[in-house]
């Protein structure tokens, strides 16, 4: 899983988004296909819910042998050799500095979640419920902005290392405005069809309630995701990645947990911790909007 997803993310970083798109939906196709294999037992033992895990694998480790191999055979851009590998210390290095202070946003929102959970759950089950439709929701709302995002790390990267800096700054606005369109017309469908959307996944009339309080407080917030996300990822294809993990810090440990706490203790109680929710979009889009702005990213390549 590790290797396919590594070995896309340098397929995307030298231009070639299709075929990462390819290979991830052959390893989509072939997991379907397997699924029902592995856990009824067609033809093999039945596995039951291990079944799925073992589809997965096979299905990840098929294509990612594909992309070593298309990057074995000296066919794409980057051409890596067994001969060729050492340990590089400068290099590792380099990408430590760039890439651990995206993980650790990664961590701080993962592990923000949880502690979200936890207040949610103070109201009851039914609120826990609507949390996670509205999570689930709020995921798949993601999507187009993590897609736009990765594309955007990829177009600062390359116009940056061919000098074209103002290049760099027009590919990120062009996607985050893309993504601002998107989030827009989502936001509208589902502030005006709350209801309706979280009675597809939960019939409970107090899932329904909370659930519809969720999408219509936060879903209005849904465009400072656009800057959040898209210009976050555009900075990290500029190597930018520590002011931006102590932004996200901030406005999710800083911000958003301690006004979900306050809030929720108030008379709004459980649609105060919606509100701290859809702050902290804004609060950290804004900053990563400024940071962006303020142009220091530019100068990363010298």
């Amino acid at each position: 899983m590790f290797l396919l997803f590594l070995g896309n993310s340098i397929l995307r970083g030298a231009g070639d988004t299709v075929t990462p798109m390819k290979l991830m939906v052959l390893a989509n196709l072939i997991n379907i296909i397997l699924d029902p294999v592995f856990i009824f037992g067609l033809g093999v033992p039945r596995m039951n819910t291990s079944g799925a895990a073992v589809a997965t694998v096979i299905s990840q480790a098929i294509s990612a042998l594909l992309v070593l191999w298309m990057l074995s055979n000296g066919r794409y851009v980057v051409h890596i050799s067994i001969h060729e590998l050492k340990i590089r210390w400068q290099i590792i290095k380099s990408i430590l500095k760039i890439g651990l202070p995206s993980s650790l946003q990664m961590f701080f929102r993962s592990l923000m979640g949880i502690v979200l959970m936890g207040i949610v759950a103070a109201f009851g089950t039914s609120a826990v419920a609507a949390y996670g439709v509205g999570m689930r929701l709020q995921m798949a709302v993601l999507m187009p902005a993590f897609a736009l995002g990765g594309s955007a790390a990829t177009l600062v990267g390359q116009n940056l290392g061919a000098g074209l800096t103002l290049r760099a700054k027009k590919c990120a606005w062009a996607a985050t405005i893309f993504d601002l369109i998107i989030m827009g017309l989502i936001a509208i469908i589902f502030f005006l069809l709350a209801s309706k959307i979280i009675g597809l996944f939960n019939k409970n009339p107090g899932v329904i309630f909370m659930g519809t309080q969720y999408l219509r407080i936060t879903t209005p917030f849904y465009i400072f995701i656009a800057f959040g996300l898209v210009l976050n990822r555009a900075l990290a294809g500029a190597g930018d990645t520590f002011i931006p993990m102590i932004i996200t810090l901030v406005s999710l440990w800083g911000f958003q947990i301690p006004m979900a706490l306050f809030l929720s203790k108030t008379a709004l109680g459980l649609t105060g911790v919606w509100w701290a929710i859809a702050l902290a979009f804004a609060l950290n889009g804004l900053l990563i909007l400024c940071w962006f702005e303020l142009g220091r990213w530019k100068r990363r390549t010298k």
